[in-house]
């Protein structure tokens, strides 16, 4: 366990500024040490200093590695080699830290979010289990957000087909919500993952949410929305997984069913429409064919260090380049140049669309 990991992700200031500062310092431990070496440091942003030492002297991290040893809690940051590669590609937006509980390393695979309606119509419920079943047919990991309905129906449905499922939670690991859920929490934590980037103990606020549905998002290769309501928590999921570049899927209804028109609002709007299996067959197929690959690649040799992480970016699927610029932080004209070296060497090829994938030999 590093403690100085720890101790950044339980620092009480926004994701993105520890993501900032992880970009400037390289690791929470030079960060620490400078904090620590340098009175002057951060002096022109002091609230900043004082929570990031407050921290660091208090008795927080001493309890939370207490309780995360007796729960079986663990943690892993983004400066972690074995950090989700999907959440890598979100940039300034991959959460520091995650608590989990379970196998964290299963959902390297690919995997799909399966969102939809707290009050779903049997219809849904119907419609949801049909996915599920083809999904884990496929091999297919199952995440989604451990709530009523849709959510609900997802994660169990998995479990009863022996597939894995991740739940991403919207308050702290051990704060297990809704209650009502507790007994399947605890089953996802024992034979799938809990997973959340809130500190222990954070209560279920509504506004944590939403900031947990990017998550959601960006852990899945593709988003399947089965019922929504207009600017329901599961329509935030699949414009986040559209923004991310993943490719989303809603399940249309009745004009006349309040829990169908978020989902043809999302189909108006671009998602694909969710007909049945054959749907997204190429797409699937398409995701498998690049993380089959991925498994047999060989650790490259003779790289840079900039290629070297270029590589890691688009490890398994085509990224934007916008994406990549986010990840490298170096001058857009240096990164073109970098990948028209790597494209001369036949190590990746520009797609349509200024996506880049790599050239599997």
């Amino acid at each position: 366990m590093e403690i100085e990991e720890l101790w950044l992700g339980l620092c009480p200031i926004q994701n993105i500024h520890k993501i900032r500062l992880i970009e400037e310092f390289g690791t929470a431990k030079r960060l620490l040490d400078e904090l620590l070496s340098n009175e002057k440091y951060f002096s022109s942003y002091p609230k900043l200093r004082n929570k990031l030492l407050s921290t660091w002297q208090g008795d927080d991290i001493k309890r939370t590695i207490e309780y995360m040893g007796k729960e079986n809690i663990k943690f892993i940051t983004c400066e972690n080699i074995n950090y989700n590669k999907n959440l890598l590609n979100l940039g300034l937006d991959r959460p520091y830290i995650l608590f989990y509980k379970g196998d964290i390393n299963r959902i390297d695979s690919m995997s799909a979010a399966v969102v939809g309606s707290r009050n779903c119509t049997p219809y849904g419920a119907e419609i949801c289990k049909s996915i599920i079943k083809e999904l884990i047919a496929l091999g297919i990991n199952i995440i989604s957000g451990g709530a009523m309905g849709i959510d609900t129906i997802a994660h169990r449905e998995t479990l009863n087909l022996n597939g894995f499922t991740a739940a991403v939670l919207g308050s702290g690991i051990n704060i297990l919500y809704p209650s009502v859920n507790e007994k399947l929490l605890k089953k996802i934590s024992e034979e799938g993952v809990l997973i959340s980037e809130f500190p222990l103990g954070t209560k279920p606020f509504s506004y944590n949410f939403p900031i947990r549905n990017r998550i959601i998002s960006g852990l899945s290769d593709i988003i399947i929305v089965v019922e929504a309501s207009e600017d329901s928590g599961s329509c935030i999921t699949g414009r986040l997984g559209a923004d991310q570049g993943k490719d989303v899927f809603a399940v249309p209804g009745a004009l006349t069913m309040k829990n169908s028109r978020g989902c043809n609002k999302l189909i108006n709007e671009g998602a694909h429409i969710y007909l049945g299996l054959e749907s997204f067959q190429n797409i699937l197929d398409f995701h498998h064919k690049w993380n089959n690959k991925e498994k047999s690649l060989k650790k490259p040799t003779n790289h840079s260090h900039l290629e070297e992480t270029i590589l890691k970016i688009i490890s398994n699927k085509p990224v934007h380049i916008d994406e990549i610029l986010a990840h490298t932080c170096i001058d857009i004209d240096v990164l073109y140049s970098i990948l028209f070296e790597m494209q001369l060497k036949e190590e990746i090829i520009n797609l349509s669309g200024s996506f880049y994938a790599r050239i599997i030999n």
